[in-house]
């Protein structure tokens, strides 16, 4: 299992999609401000990565190192990195507890996860995040989906300090306070959908993008909202906004660096950063955890 809570200062922010590897680093120019350090993408072929499985470790091999040699921006001089991995292969629960000491929470997580979670403890990459003090968000995938990424990171020379879902880290990048929202995040093939509340994501789904029937199933998310009429925020694709203000539906454009105090502006135009979303949540996380 990963050390989900260890982070090392100078990790970067990987993202594992079907179709893209993202990655973003963060630096610390004074006591809080930040500046974004390096950036890259490059795009996968249709194969390598089907669903969130690893089909062909060697071609992946190939674009990652590829992507590390040609990041924008400085030269990566940390092999730590913060990965994050689709929403098709993971488990997500909320899961309510008595309340309890701390050092006693961990292993009564692991125990009650086991009514949630459809495999076995010794074959489950699992993390979970406190979102109150008798409510933990879990997240778990396969071991067998996980190893085949672990591998090739670990040949790359990469050193993997913690893995989220997609979810997890846009909504990290995304979201400045504790209100109700949904993410509508708009990818090349999909469209994942989550609703975040007091704290934590409460709900995540993932829908084909040509599904006739998209927005009647975005609206369906709002049944998971204590608002009756919560904020979206839309992650790329822009033009998709005049079809959901069409309904009444309340809608503002997603600002990937929200959470980031920067320094000076960044090397990169905003519509760029939008597909940047989910690397710079991964980034942010080991900043915070230094502070």
């Amino acid at each position: 299992m990963l050390d989900f809570l260890t982070l090392n200062p100078e990790a970067f922010g990987l993202e594992i999609s079907d179709s893209f590897l993202r990655l973003i680093k963060l630096k610390r120019e004074a006591k809080k401000a930040l500046n974004l350090a390096s950036w890259g993408e490059q795009e996968l072929s249709p194969g390598i990565i089907d669903k969130g499985e690893l089909k062909d470790e060697k071609e992946f091999l190939a674009a990652l190192r590829k992507l590390l040699k040609n990041a924008k921006g400085e030269t990566l001089k940390t092999n730590h990195v913060i990965i994050s991995l689709g929403e098709e292969m993971a488990f997500l629960q909320t899961i309510t507890l008595p309340e309890m000491e701390k050092e006693f929470l961990e292993k009564a997580v692991y125990f009650e996860a086991e009514n949630y979670i459809p495999l076995k403890k010794e074959e489950t990459c699992m993390d979970f995040e406190v979102i109150s003090n008798r409510e933990v968000l879990v997240t778990a995938y396969p071991e067998n989906i996980i190893t085949p990424f672990l591998s090739c990171l670990k040949e790359a020379g990469l050193a993997v300090r913690a893995l989220e879902i997609e979810s997890q880290a846009i909504a990290r990048s995304l979201i400045k306070d504790g209100e109700e929202f949904i993410i509508i995040d708009m990818q090349k093939e999909k469209v994942v959908v989550l609703v975040y509340s007091q704290g934590a994501i409460r709900f995540t789904s993932t829908f084909d993008k040509k599904d006739n029937k998209l927005v009647e199933k975005i609206e369906r998310s709002l049944f998971y909202c204590k608002k009756e009429n919560p904020k979206i925020i839309l992650n790329k694709e822009l033009s998709f906004k005049d079809e959901l203000t069409s309904r009444d539906l309340s809608v503002e454009v997603a600002n990937p660096w929200i959470n980031v105090p920067f320094k000076q502006v960044p090397k990169i135009s905003f519509e760029e950063s939008l597909n940047y979303s989910v690397a710079i949540g991964l980034a942010l996380r080991g900043i915070q955890k230094y502070d």
